[in-house]
């Protein structure tokens, strides 16, 4: 049998190609267990032909066409051959290439000599496991991070029975790599023939968790409202890296501070930040200005001499600076003004930020000298009646008033003077005088008196005037006129009788 085997060889290999034989397909690709099934044909006549194989051999036959089947193929090197006894000549063969191929019954991935997290920078080997797998030297090996492409491994065994393979990778994780998941796949490249696309199996990923020190990305300035917390610091997983998750801790003035504490409108200032973990301590700082809405602070009253320039009494302390808002009367004013003596009264002063707003009320007495009112200044009244003079003045402070006629004062302390009984001496001219330490001023009231009896004593004056040359002149005439009459030529006559009988 040895002998006709080698015969049979050596025919082949002096008349293989020149065999007239055709194989349908020339090839095949066959998974272990499964079925096959190839045709051979020839056109020539001969003397029989037939399939030689360890499984499924037909025996000699004279037809044109004979196929090899096997329903269940289980010979990993299986070498079929279809062979031909032409008429004419030597016998002659055409050997049908099979492959058998078997997918891995699994692939895993795993960790050499480590557990636990890696450490961003350090080395690292991880090993992928294929088990069961043939032909081997069709097999490629892949090594992805998520979806990309890192490595892959081929094989030159010519091992046609299923063996295991293992592959390794070396990797070198920075914290970019943190939660990366790698996984391998084996893969069958069984050519034209073989399954398309090619047979696949891929390992669970491996998800790696890389430990890396703190880094602070930035560190910018932070304007907090009070009361609020350093632990609202608006840190994030973009502005402080590190894994562990950082602790993060602050210090202000070289001391330790509490981040859980509420800001007061005296904390600003700078701030270092601090974040730690078991590889590293970073830190950074920052100016932290605790902003606050405003808040007044004022008296109940303020007092200001008129004409003189009044400026806010109470400035409210609030970050952002407040906005000021002066009102009288529901009507908003200039914050600083010059206020005239009528301006006294009631005012509210509102300060506004973002963070809310602060109203107060209060008064503003104004200092001013005595004012007067407009008021009757020329009274008529008859004889005998009465009459009431009323001195309508304010000032601040209250000033103090009296009264005047004919250059004597009359009356003192008050803002009313009663005429009663008038007579012709009570006509003339009526002063009331008001006075404070900002200044004086004075009004003056005319009186007239009408009657039978009464001279005006303005029609007075003008008799005075007009008339008193007059009677001087009247005078003067009548004295000299006297004068010549005393003067001239006298005779002196004596008439005395005498008495007779002695009686007058």
């Amino acid at each position: 049998m040895l002998l006709l085997l080698i015969s049979l060889l050596l025919i082949s290999l002096t008349h293989g190609d020149h065999c007239p034989l055709q194989l349908d397909p020339q090839r095949v690709v066959v998974r272990y267990g499964g079925s096959v099934e190839v045709n051979c044909n020839t056109s020539i006549a001969h003397k029989g032909m037939g399939w030689e194989a360890s499984e499924g051999g037909v025996p000699m036959t004279s037809d044109s066409l004979i196929t090899w089947r096997v329903s269940e193929l289980t010979e990993w090197d299986i070498k079929p051959y279809c062979y031909i006894n032409p008429t004419k000549g030597a016998q002659c063969q055409v050997e049908l290439p099979v492959t058998v191929y078997k997918t891995p019954d699994s692939v895993s991935i795993r960790t050499v000599i480590h557990r636990g997290p890696m450490i961003e920078g350090q080395q690292y080997e991880l090993q992928c496991d294929v088990h069961n797998v043939a032909p081997v030297q069709n097999l490629t090996v892949k090594w992805y991070k998520n979806q990309t492409l890192l490595n892959q491994t081929t094989f030159t065994d010519t091992d046609k029975t299923p063996v295991n393979k293992t592959v390794r990778l070396l990797i070198r994780p920075d914290r970019a790599d943190d939660g990366a998941q790698y996984w391998c796949e084996a893969e069958l490249h069984l050519g034209a023939e073989g399954p398309q696309p090619p047979p696949k199996n891929s390992s669970k990923p491996l998800s790696i968790t890389v430990y890396f020190a703190p880094k602070i990305q930035f560190c910018r300035d932070w304007s907090p409202l009070k009361g609020t917390s350093l632990d609202s610091y608006p840190l994030n997983l973009y502005s402080v890296e590190g894994n562990p998750r950082p602790d993060i801790s602050w210090r202000n003035k070289s001391s330790s501070v509490n981040s859980s504490m509420p800001l007061t409108r005296y904390d600003s200032g700078l701030y270092e930040i601090i974040a730690s973990d078991d590889l590293n301590n970073v830190s950074c700082f920052m100016n932290i200005t605790v902003e606050y809405p405003p808040e007044l602070n004022c008296d109940k009253s303020y007092e200001v001499k008129d004409k003189t320039l009044f400026k806010l009494p109470c400035i409210a302390d609030g970050l952002p600076k407040p906005e000021y808002f002066l009102y009288k009367n529901g009507k908003i004013i200039q914050h600083d003004f010059y206020p005239n003596w009528n301006d006294s009264g009631w005012y509210q002063l509102t300060a506004h930020n973002q963070h809310g707003t602060s109203n107060s009320t209060f008064t503003i007495n104004i200092l001013h000298a005595p004012v007067f009112h407009d008021s009757q200044e020329k009274f008529v009244m008859e004889e005998d009646s009465n009459l009431t003079l009323e001195c309508y003045t304010t000032g601040n402070p209250e000033p103090e008033v009296w009264w005047s006629f004919k250059n004597r004062n009359i009356s003192t302390g008050s803002r009313h003077f009663n005429i009663e009984r008038a007579m012709s001496t009570s006509a003339g001219v009526y002063t009331c005088s008001a006075t404070n330490k900002f200044g004086r001023s004075d009004k003056t009231f005319i009186v007239e008196i009408t009657g039978l009896d009464y001279v005006s004593p303005n029609y007075i004056l003008i008799v005075v005037v007009v008339f008193a040359p007059l009677v001087l002149i009247i005078i003067l005439v009548v004295v000299m006129w006297r004068r010549r009459k005393s003067s001239g030529h006298y005779e002196i006559h004596s008439e005395m009788q005498p008495l007779s009988n002695g009686s007058l």
